[in-house]
């Protein structure tokens, strides 16, 4: 059998590896999604999120909470057109 590893304190602000960077920061945007983005079905969202993450994450970026925000910013802007485009 593999060797079981320890869980790792501090994981959630300090990763180290790409992968979770994306799964945590996807994690933590998704937790956020509620009724304020309304104009976008919620898989939808979700897609949009993930595909956020992995292209800013493709140009260097790592810190979850920074990788979290942007994504909720590109969903916000979205959103928001959205949201215009069905109340003209």
């Amino acid at each position: 059998m593999g060797e079981v590893l320890p869980i790792r304190q501090d994981v959630a602000r300090a990763p180290t590896d790409l992968t979770e960077a994306i799964g945590l920061a996807y994690r933590k945007a998704s937790s956020k999604l509620g009724s304020e983005f309304s104009a976008i079905p919620q898989q939808q969202a979700r897609t949009i999120l993930l595909n956020s993450i992995v292209d800013i994450a493709a140009r260097g970026l790592r810190d979850v909470d920074q990788l979290c925000d942007e994504a909720l910013a590109v969903l916000s802007s979205l959103d928001s057109r959205t949201h215009d485009e069905y109340q003209q």
